[in-house]
C-alpha cells in the first residue's frame, strides 16, 4: 500500500540561517497551461510584460487569475486537470510582478508537488527539474537567493505535476520569517502541554475528546464540525530519529523482533507531530502472517515479507489446519500483548498480523492454483475460505483482548488510521481483484460478512482500479460503514477520483482518501465533509495548522447528485 512522500526531517531544513531582505512576496499571480513537460520552455529572457496569453510548443494558453492562500497555490482544479495523465506529465506557468525601490538581493522559499523552475528577469535561479521536491510541500523545501533591480522585475515559475497532486508552496523573506516564528511559537506550545498532567494520550492530541466525537460521527456517516482529517508532521525541535541501539536492523528483526517495533514506535511518537485527527497505532504491517497459522513460512527480504504455497496432500490441495499450539502463533500472541502493555495509554495495538480470509487462502494455495480453484473446484474454494476465516475470528477475539484498554491504557479500538469507540476492523479481499463480482460474492463475500459482525465498525480497503468493478456490490452491504480507497501507484491525485467519492457519498457510505495536502480545498469544494477522511501528510506543524483552518473553512454538507 502506497503512503504519501516522506516529508523532510532534519532540521536544517526548516530555516535556522537569518533570511536576507524585508518584502512581502507577491500573493496575485497569472497562470498558463497545462503544458507538456517535455514541451520548449518560453523564452522569459526576452520578455517585460505579462501576455494576456503565453505560446508553448504551439499552443495558446490563455491567462488565469490566482492567488496564494497560506503560501500555496494548488494548480490541478485551476487548470482543470481532471483527465490525470500520470506524474510527471503536465506543466503549469506563473507569471508576477514585484516592484521594489532599488537594487536588492533578497531570499525566496519554494516547494512544488513535485517539480519547479524559477526565473527572475529572465534568468535561472532555481532548478529543481532534475531531482524535484526535497520532502512535503513548504515554502523551505528550497531556499535560494534572488537578485532584483529597481523598478519592475517579472517572475516566472514553471512546475509540473507529480504523482500526489499540482501545486506551488512559495514565499519571500517576511513570510519566510513568519512561518519561523510560528513554529517556534507551536514548540512552545508542544512543551507546556507535555509537561501538563492529564491522560498520556492527552500529551499527543491535546483535543483527544473533540477528536473521539469527530470520528464516532464520521462512522455514523455524520458530520461533526469538519471532514476527518489525518495528517502527520516532522516536530521540530527534537532529535532525528536515532538508530536502534540493539545494532543492525536485518529484514528478519524488522519484522519479528517485538522490542524493535515497541522502540520504532516510541521513536515515531517522538518524532512526528500527529495533526488533526491523526492517531498513534502500532500496526506491524505484515500482510502475509495469518497464513503461518496455518502451516506456511515466512521469506524475510527488506521492505517485504512473504510465504510460499504448502504443499498438497493425497486429495490435491493443501489441507487447511490450524496450528494452534504452532510457534507462530504463540509469537503473534505475545507480540500483541508486549505491545499493548508498553503502550501505557499512547497509542492503540492494532491486534492483526496479516489479511482477511480470501487472501490468505491465496496464500495458502497459492495465487495461480487458487485462480484454477475458483473455474473447475468453487465447492472446495468456498468451504476452505470459510474454514479460515472461523479460525481467524476465533484468533481476533484473543487478540482483542489482549489489546483491551485494560491492558494498553488506550480506550477504543484503531481500524488503521481510523479510531473508534468500539472494535474497528479494516477488512479486504484483494485476491478478488482477478474475479467476477458473481465469484466474489458467492466465494469469499459470505465469510467476510461474518467476520464483520463480529466488530462495530468495518470499512473496506478498495485496492485500486482493477477493483473498481466489485464497488456496487461492496456498497450494497450494509456491513460495511465506509470505503478506503487506496487508488495505487501513479494514479494519487486526488481530483481525477471526485467522481467515485461522490458515487460512494450517494450510497450513503463515508469514504477514506489518501491526498496532497495542497489538493484538499479543491476537494472540499466538489464533495461532501459528511462522512469524508481525507489522509495526508504536511512537511512541517506550521503546515498542519494551515490545513486544519482551510479544512474547518471549506468543510460543507454538500448535496451529492
Amino acid at each position: 500500500m502506497k503512503r504519501l512522500k516522506k516529508p523532510m526531517d532534519s532540521k536544517s531544513q526548516y530555516g535556522d540561517n537569518e533570511v536576507k531582505g524585508d518584502i512581502f512576496f507577491p500573493q496575485v499571480w497569472t497562470v498558463f497551461g497545462p503544458a507538456g513537460k517535455g514541451d520548449p520552455e518560453p523564452d522569459f529572457a526576452g520578455m517585460t510584460d505579462i501576455p494576456a496569453e503565453l505560446v508553448v510548443a504551439g499552443n495558446r494558453l490563455a491567462a488565469k487569475q490566482a492567488v496564494f492562500a497560506e503560501n500555496c497555490l494548488e494548480l490541478g482544479a485551476l487548470l482543470d486537470d481532471r483527465l490525470y495523465k500520470g506524474p510527471g506529465t503536465e506543466a503549469g506557468y506563473l507569471l508576477a510582478e514585484l516592484v521594489v525601490d532599488k537594487d536588492m538581493e533578497v531570499e525566496f522559499g519554494a516547494g512544488a508537488d513535485y517539480w519547479m523552475k524559477w526565473w527572475i528577469n529572465g534568468e535561472v535561479v532555481c532548478d529543481t527539474l532534475a531531482l524535484g521536491n526535497n520532502g512535503a510541500l513548504s515554502i523551505v523545501n528550497h531556499r535560494f537567493p534572488v537578485r532584483l533591480k529597481a523598478g519592475r522585475n517579472l517572475i516566472a515559475v514553471q512546475v509540473v505535476n507529480g504523482d500526489g497532486g499540482f501545486g506551488l508552496s512559495a514565499g519571500g523573506p517576511r513570510e519566510l520569517r513568519a512561518w519561523r516564528n510560528r513554529l517556534d511559537a507551536i514548540v512552545k506550545a508542544r512543551a507546556a502541554r507535555t509537561a501538563t498532567p492529564g491522560r498520556p494520550i492527552q500529551a499527543i492530541k491535546e483535543d483527544w475528546d473533540t477528536v473521539k466525537t469527530r470520528l464516532t460521527h464520521w462512522w455514523a456517516n455524520e458530520l461533526y464540525d469538519r471532514a476527518v482529517l489525518c495528517v502527520t508532521a516532522p516536530k521540530y525541535g527534537v532529535e532525528p530519529a536515532r538508530p536502534w541501539p540493539g545494532g543492525a536492523v536485518t529484514p528478519e528483526i524488522h519484522w519479528t523482533n517485538v522490542d524493535y517495533m515497541i522502540w520504532r514506535m516510541e521513536e515515531q511518537i517522538r518524532t512526528t507531530c500527529f495533526g488533526g485527527d491523526a492517531v498513534p497505532v502500532f500496526a506491524p504491517g505484515w500482510s502475509v502472517g495469518h497464513a503461518l497459522l496455518f502451516g506456511c513460512e515466512p521469506k524475510f527480504r527488506p521492505g517485504t515479507v512473504w510465504t510460499d504455497p504448502l504443499p498438497a496432500g493425497p486429495d490435491g490441495y493443501p489441507p487447511i489446519r490450524f496450528h494452534r499450539e504452532g510457534r507462530w502463533r504463540q509469537w503473534m500472541n505475545e507480540a500483541t500483548l508486549k505491545a499493548a502493555q508498553a503502550s501505557r495509554g499512547r497509542w492503540f495495538v492494532n491486534p492483526a498480523w496479516g489479511n482477511d480470509a480470501g487472501d490468505i487462502l491465496s496464500n495458502i494455495r497459492g495465487d495461480m492454483s487458487l485462480m484454477v480453484d475458483i473455474a473447475d473446484n468453487p465447492g472446495w474454494v468456498k468451504h476452505a475460505v470459510k474454514q479460515v476465516s472461523d479460525i481467524l475470528i476465533e484468533v481476533y477475539e484473543e487478540w482483542w483482548k489482549m489489546a483491551d484498554e485494560s491492558v494498553s491504557g488506550f480506550e477504543g479500538s484503531m481500524a488503521y488510521a481510523m479510531w473508534s469507540p468500539g472494535r474497528g476492523k479494516e477488512f479486504s479481499c484483494d485476491i478478488s481483484c482477478n474475479i467476477s463480482p458473481k465469484q466474489f460474492e458467492e466465494l469469499f463475500l459470505p465469510p467476510l460478512i461474518e467476520a464483520m459482525r463480529t466488530v462495530d465498525h468495518r470499512y473496506y480497503h478498495l485496492d485500486g482500479a482493477v477493483a473498481l468493478h466489485h464497488l456496487d456490490l461492496l456498497l450494497s452491504v450494509p456491513e460495511i460503514h465506509a470505503i478506503q480507497w487506496q487508488p495505487g501507484t501513479g494514479h494519487f491525485e486526488i481530483m481525477q477520483w471526485v467522481p467515485l467519492i461522490k458515487r460512494i457519498q450517494q450510497a450513503g457510505k463515508s469514504v477514506q482518501v489518501f491526498c496532497s495536502p495542497q489538493s484538499i480545498p479543491a476537494l472540499l469544494n466538489e464533495v461532501s465533509a459528511r462522512g469524508l477522511c481525507i489522509v495526508t501528510s504536511c512537511a512541517s506543524e506550521v503546515e498542519i495548522q494551515d490545513l486544519e483552518r482551510q479544512a474547518t473553512r471549506l468543510s460543507r454538507d454538500r448535496q451529492i447528485y
